[in-house]
């Protein structure tokens, strides 16, 4: 009841506030901070009423003065709020030139109550979409913010450098992926803030995010984000509070995704021991996002491999193939899968004696036929490492009941699953092919060989 009290009182009084913008001050500050706080009501503010009004180039022209710090200071915050609604209302910001006037605000004399606003306001924007984000950046937003956060004169405080890196996270993020040269001047900024002892959390979970977003892509990319020499303190972040560790494992994780060089920096950062102290945790996004990660090393070169061994992650993979989480499960399904396709003799059979093949064969039940083509990937990866005769990982197959599993399979919905089960019965158990063709145009497996002794 309240709630509705106070919006028809904000409603009615709208009309006389927007009249308020075309007179003298104090009349029109007076009537910017109450167009602010009508906008500030957390349920249906009335952007688009204020929108329709008309006002929004008379506020865009009191960005431009440069006598008047409190009218500045409260257009740039009603900007931001106005800038908190939809797309469509974003766009009339837009179209006013709201945007250069505030990247030209940022580089004013104005001081840090004012240029943490600018910053906040852009933040908004820029989150909105990826025109809007392009349409800053291509205004000069990574400079205007950098230039802010390094203002010697007017030195931000705490709330103002949240708010900067919040501002360049947005700025960053989205696909696709601004042009790496416009943002490149952001890493440095970046890395340095995630040295800071005294930043906040909220900035160190920001930075971290908009590492993740640079590091989301080439080779190129991810070489430039490890060079600023950030990822032993990524890693760090990893035991820090939630919303830190869930950026920097994303970040992490990235980089993972490069080639073997850029899975070792963040090895040698130490990243394991907290890794496999995550796959503990009970948290289904974070056991996921970290066997994502494991799974980006597996796929690399038997060495890094024989790091997860040293480590003991392994058993905790093996387990998590049977999470009651689908994404924990497929990505677990990829570490392991990734390590029988690139590991030697030994460590698939080191895999095996941890029970990999009764872990793998449970798992090719599963209802999720992407899951299903990765455990069948690493069921004929370990096998082939078997030999050709007498291959004791058929036994295990044959006796954990993996044989009818895949004739099962046989008659599989995707026609992906039913060619690889079919494909390992007919390599690894002595399966034939019919020469007629069965139904939907399969080949059918008719027979198999009698089982072997164990």
């Amino acid at each position: 009841r309240r709630v509705v009290v106070l919006l028809n009182a904000i409603m009615s009084d709208l009309p006389k506030h927007i009249a308020g913008l075309s007179a003298e001050d104090p009349v029109r500050l007076d009537s910017v901070v109450a167009l602010r706080k009508a906008l500030s009501v957390a349920s249906n503010p009335p952007i688009q009423q204020v929108l329709d009004s008309g006002c929004v180039p008379l506020l865009v022209s009191f960005l431009t003065l440069r006598d008047s710090p409190k009218l500045v200071f409260e257009t740039c915050w009603t900007m931001t709020n106005l800038s908190s609604g939809s797309t469509s209302q974003t766009q009339v910001l837009l179209a006013h030139g709201v945007i250069p006037c505030l990247v030209a605000l940022g580089r004013s004399e104005y001081d840090q109550s004012i240029k943490g606003q600018v910053a906040w306001a852009l933040g908004n924007i820029a989150g909105d979409s990826v025109t809007a984000r392009d349409a800053i950046l291509q205004e000069g937003g990574c400079a205007v913010l950098i230039h802010i956060l390094k203002d010697v004169a007017h030195p931000p405080s705490t709330g103002s450098k949240n708010n900067i890196y919040w501002a360049m996270s947005n700025l960053l993020r989205g696909k696709p992926a601004p042009p790496f040269e416009i943002v490149e001047p952001c890493l440095a900024v970046l890395a340095a803030g995630l040295m800071y002892e005294s930043m906040s959390d909220a900035s160190l979970s920001d930075i971290a995010w908009a590492l993740s977003y640079v590091s989301d892509g080439s080779s190129d990319r991810i070489k430039a984000v490890i060079e600023t020499g950030c990822v032993p303190k990524l890693v760090q972040l990893l035991s820090g509070s939630k919303s830190q560790r869930t950026a920097a494992l994303r970040a992490l994780g990235n980089i993972t995704t490069g080639d073997e060089t850029h899975a070792a920096a963040v090895l040698s950062a130490g990243a394991l021991p907290i890794y496999k102290q995550l796959l503990a945790v009970d948290e289904t996004s974070i056991r996921k996002e970290t066997c994502w990660s494991l799974s980006n090393i597996t796929a690399g070169p038997p060495s890094q491999i024989q790091m997860l061994f040293d480590v003991g992650i392994f058993p905790q993979l093996l387990s998590l193939m049977q999470d009651a989480s689908h994404a924990v499960r497929r990505e677990a399904a990829w570490a392991v899968a990734n390590a029988t396709a690139g590991g030697t003799r030994a460590q698939i059979q080191a895999l095996v004696d941890m029970g990999a093949l009764v872990s793998i064969l449970q798992l090719i039940q599963s209802p999720d036929s992407q899951v299903v083509i990765v455990a069948l990937e690493a069921l004929e990866n370990t096998l082939r490492t078997g030999g050709d005769v007498n291959n004791p990982y058929s036994d295990i197959v044959e006796n954990n009941g993996g044989l009818d599993l895949l004739e099962a399979l046989q008659n599989h919905r995707s026609e992906a699953v039913y060619e690889k089960c079919t494909s390992i019965l007919m390599n690894f158990f002595g399966a034939e092919e019919e020469e007629g063709v069965g139904e939907g145009g399969r080949v059918e497996v008719v027979e198999r060989d009698a089982k072997l002794s164990p």
